[in-house]
Order: structure tokens, then sequence, then C-alpha cells
């Protein structure tokens, strides 16, 4: 039982009750992004032994004598085939990085929301409320996030969030990454 939650534990509450249930999300959130970690770990593993592998066919093609023959050829082929997947598979697990970067923000949101909520006294304040929105806004390093917390703290539905992110990828530059 976390802190927050014995403090409101009690008497019943709907402050407890919000406290529980953020709680429960943040151990569920905590528990996905451990979960993950060591099978990623491994698939990325995997991909730099398979890039190696591919590197070392590379070497050991480039020293066989009758370099002009169709099987060398299409061996040369096939390992340069093998060496751009690697790549693509490398740039694809960069998608596990956001996804643990948003789930840690998730989770930090809950916990703040959850100190604001047991602390009976602080949500109570309009001003607590919009620490609370500017502390959670200052997180978020790329663009898309801002831009989605902007969205939703201001009223907008899920609909209209989904088509302001797709009209930013839209206008996004091909160049232009998001550092986080």
């Amino acid at each position: 039982m976390t802190p927050e939650r014995a403090a409101l534990q009690s008497d019943w509450s709907f402050d407890a009750e919000i406290v529980g249930f953020v709680s429960m999300a943040k151990a569920q959130i905590a528990v996905a992004m451990r979960d993950a970690d060591a099978p990623v770990g491994d698939l990325a593993q995997l991909i730099s032994d398979i890039g190696l592998s591919g590197l070392q066919m590379r070497a050991a093609v480039a020293t066989l004598d009758d370099k002009a023959s169709t099987a060398v050829a299409a061996l040369a082929n096939e390992i340069e085939t093998l060496n751009a997947r690697v790549r693509e598979a490398s740039v694809a697990l960069q998608f596990h990085d956001r996804l643990v970067q948003r789930l840690t923000h998730a989770h930090s949101v809950l916990d703040m929301l959850g100190e604001v909520v047991s602390d009976r006294q602080s949500h109570r304040s309009q001003a607590d409320w919009d620490h609370l929105r500017t502390q959670i806004r200052s997180q978020y390093s790329m663009e898309h996030e801002r831009l989605v917390f902007d969205l939703l703290v201001g009223g907008a539905s899920p609909e209209h969030v989904l088509e302001a992110l797709q009209n930013l990828r839209k206008t996004s530059t091909p160049d232009h990454a998001d550092i986080f």
C-alpha cells in the first residue's frame, strides 16, 4: 500500500479511491516496462549480432579470388540485403525507446496526480492545479507530446488530437527528429 493510500485509508473517500486507482495504474505501467526490458534487450543484442555476422560475411566474400562468379555476386547481394534489413530493424527498435519514454511520463504524471489528490488541501486550489499542469508539461521534450498535452488539457477530443498529430507528421520535414 502506498503512503498516499495509507494516509487516506482511515475513512472512505472519493480522494482515497482516486489515489487507489492512480496507484494501480502506476504499478501496471511499471510492471509493463520491467517485463519489456529483458526481451527488448535480447532483441537489440540479436540485431547487433546479426549485423556483425553480416559484416564478417562481407569481409569473407571480399577475400574470395573469383569475385566475378555468379555465386559470389549473389552472396554479396544477399549480404548487402541482410545488412540493410539489420539497419531497418535497429531503427524500428527505437519504437521501444519512445514507448518507454511515454510510459515513464505517464507514470510520473500519475505519481504527481496521486500526491496532489492525497493532500486534501492542495487539490482544492486552482493555483495548485495550474502548477501541476505546468510541472507535467515541462517533462515533455518532444513537440508532439506538448501538442497532445495542450490539446487534451484544452478539452480537445481524442479524434481532434489524432488529427492534429497526423497534420504535424505531414508538415514535419524529413530531416526533423525529436531528441528524447
